[in-house]
């Protein structure tokens, strides 16, 4: 076979081969996913707190709102007066979470006022910077509207809201997880005296959501 008949075979071949590729046709199928994205939950623990007193001028509340401090104030109390302290916490947010308590107090003595110095111990030079309303002032703590401590110390307070914890849902709807903390306050006729007077009772709590 000569040599021009070889090169004519491989060029036909060539182009067979080429019009057999161009005509071949495969199966195929293809699926997306895009947009794929992942967020984060919230917790959002709300507080709404309240105050009332036997005598209404003698409390005043201060709401801040969501985040920001909020406080109630006692003033110029008297034997005989009584009045409640109360803490509505909510969870707001996507995730469930534990309520946990945190709590502080300061009882000080402040002036010696005259009448004071001969009823409760102290010297006339006021050397026992404490107060005595702490021990004095009786105390009731509810949560949820059932009794926890009854006719206690301030010193109870904190012992059991330290000691208690929640676990509050996740917002479901318009459906918000709550409980409610009141304290109770009584100055009873027959348990104080002169010694509370000018007396101060400072109480710090904090609440913490936690997952």
């Amino acid at each position: 076979m000569n040599t021009k008949i070889i090169a004519s075979l491989i060029a036909i071949s060539t182009v067979a081969a080429a019009a057999g590729a161009a005509t071949m046709a495969y199966f195929s199928d293809v699926e997306t996913s895009t947009g794929n994205t992942f967020a984060a939950g919230t917790l959002d623990l709300t507080n709404t707190i309240t105050g009332t007193a036997s005598d209404s001028s003698k409390v005043a509340v201060t709401e801040a709102g969501d985040g920001l401090n909020d406080s109630v104030v006692f003033s110029n109390l008297k034997p005989g007066e009584n009045g409640i302290l109360s803490w509505t916490l909510s969870n707001t947010g996507s995730l469930s979470g534990v309520l946990t308590t945190a709590v502080a107090y300061t009882s000080d003595e402040n002036d010696l006022v005259e009448p004071e110095t001969g009823d409760n111990g102290d010297d006339d030079n006021g050397a026992d910077l404490d107060g005595e309303l702490d021990e004095k002032m009786v105390l009731v703590l509810k949560k949820d509207g059932n009794v926890i401590v009854t006719n206690g110390t301030i010193a109870d307070v904190e012992a059991k809201l330290e000691a208690d914890s929640e676990t509050l849902v996740a917002k479901n709807g318009s459906t918000v997880d709550s409980v409610v903390y009141a304290i109770e306050w009584s100055l009873p006729y027959d348990a104080v005296g002169n010694e509370i007077q000018s007396d101060d009772l400072g109480l710090d709590v904090t609440f913490t959501l936690k997952q």
